[in-house]
């Protein structure tokens, strides 16, 4: 039930890229921080938090195994049913233009971290930089007093404390 219950919850954090970004609209949905949340949630029991690290998706495959040296492919975006000769053509250049992103890896390693394992998912995520709280708080650093980044510091420690007693 557990390993059902973190796939679901993986699957939707896979698909967002911040914590505010909303996710999936089918099974366990809405954002990055309600879904770090149910993770959290589901780790306060011991028995559940065992079994979650128990997972093959919590952690990279041991040093020197075969599962370690395997090399993954990420899939090439697909064409989208009905999409005209042009489209077709620009999605076929850009899967041509294979970049970083798309680069095959090995599942021992940094990308395979971030994109395969559960904590990967979860530590990935944070505020978008054009967050209007983001773009006050860290406007015109060099014009700060002292007080006024440690009221900032303070006010930001203060919602991360709420987030994690919900």
């Amino acid at each position: 039930v557990i390993g059902d219950v973190v796939k679901h919850i993986t699957d939707s954090l896979s698909k967002v890229t911040s914590l505010l970004d909303e996710g999936s609209n089918e099974g366990v949905g809405g954002n990055g921080l309600f879904l770090a949340s149910a993770l959290r949630e589901l780790c306060t029991n011991k028995k559940a938090a065992v079994s979650l690290a128990k997972t093959p998706s919590f952690l990279v495959p041991a040093a020197n195994t075969p599962l370690a040296a395997e090399r993954v492919q990420p899939p090439l975006p697909q064409v989208p049913p009905g999409a005209s000769q042009q489209q077709m053509a620009l999605i076929r250049m850009m899967q041509s233009m294979r970049d970083q992103a798309s680069a095959p890896y090995l599942r021992r390693s940094g990308p395979a971290l971030e994109k395969d394992t559960v904590l990967g998912l979860v530590l990935r995520l944070g505020v978008p930089a054009e967050h209007p709280s983001m773009a006050s708080s860290f406007s015109n650093p060099a014009t700060r007093t002292r007080k006024d980044v440690s009221q900032i510091t303070d006010g930001f420690r203060r919602q991360l404390e709420l987030y994690q007693g919900k």
